[in-house]
């Protein structure tokens, strides 16, 4: 059927809106007019290293949904990593060139604008950057995400606020003798970034996948040393010792000391492998978000690519997981 056709008992449509149907057609087939429609009408900012291959990837995935406008901050004029271009300026021209109908822009300063935008993409930043824009989106009612790649692994978190409306399809009555296609509304919270961040451990059994241990490994040794470590043995004994500052303070039931080692000697490094597949879920979880179709993370992914894994985690307070 066509997705227009409804459009139609009501008013027929403008040459515009039959453009706009035709262009996102399969979209609009997968979660309907309305979702299609709060795409269009979202801003989405790109935050931190936005050139580089996992920025690209996001703004690829997020450009080609159909958002109303895409903003990029960047603290690097220039990395030459990214797919698109090796800086800002070719970067807005590539994503033009991918959806001329989405406003793709550069912004100069980050949190005096942070009100202007439906989700904040937070890539590569230190954990204090982190924090500060975390809880500004907190403030302003905007949602917020952060990650990045490290070598073989990569993570993202999500705060999508303290009261979250998702719609999901409603549980099939065993008895009906066709499928429904009637909706369900369900609410879930979120806790904030901070509160992750802050929260004690103790929850790990044998068979976690340790991937919250070690993104705050990598990124309190980050805030101590400017850099990701570059897998020497000073390196490697620095990053173990911040580990266990943090076992110490956090008190998990399990660690995984092996494996922080292997992700220490290659955290310095891209592998686009690795950021194609967290760009590519982080981009449908912001879809999911500004749709308001199904049920998004909550709060925490990791991906391993020597697994060939992604994990969920919920981090936060333990009242609130």
């Amino acid at each position: 059927m066509d997705p227009a056709a409804g459009a139609t008992a009501t008013h027929e449509l403008t040459g515009g809106e039959r453009e706009w149907y035709d262009r996102y057609d399969r979209q609009i087939r997968l979660w309907g007019v309305e979702a299609q429609r709060r795409l269009a009408e979202s801003h989405v900012l790109i935050a931190g290293t936005s050139c580089s291959l996992l920025g690209h990837e996001l703004a690829k995935n997020v450009v080609l949904s159909g958002i109303a406008r895409l903003g990029l901050y960047s603290s690097s004029k220039s990395c030459g990593r990214g797919f698109l271009g090796s800086n800002l300026n070719a970067t807005v021209e590539s994503l033009c060139d991918m959806n001329p109908h989405v406003r793709v822009d550069v912004i100069e300063d980050i949190l005096p604008t942070i009100h202007e935008f439906t989700i904040v993409c937070a890539i590569g930043m230190s954990k204090k950057e982190e924090l500060v824009i975390a809880n500004a989106c907190r403030e302003k009612g905007v949602a917020f995400c952060t990650g990045r790649t490290a070598g073989t692994v990569g993570w993202v978190f999500f705060d999508f606020g303290k009261s979250y409306k998702f719609q999901v399809k409603a549980k099939k009555d065993p008895k009906a003798e066709t499928e429904s296609t009637a909706m369900q509304e369900n609410e879930i919270s979120f806790c904030t970034y901070a509160e992750a961040v802050g929260a004690p451990w103790g929850k790990e059994t044998r068979r976690s996948e340790f991937g919250w241990h070690v993104a705050l490994s990598l990124l309190e040794f980050e805030g101590q040393h400017g850099r990701m470590p570059v897998g020497d043995e000073a390196d490697q004994k620095a990053l173990l010792d911040t580990y266990d500052k943090l076992k110490a303070e956090k008190k998990p039931s399990h660690s995984k000391e092996e494996l922080l080692v292997q992700v220490g000697t290659v955290a310095q490094f891209t592998i686009p492998p690795v950021a194609a597949i967290v760009g590519g879920m982080w981009g449908r979880e912001v879809i999911k978000y500004v749709s308001g179709k199904d049920e998004p993370i909550n709060n925490f992914f990791f991906f391993n690519s020597k697994t060939s894994s992604g994990s969920l985690e919920r981090l936060g307070p333990s009242e609130l997981v």
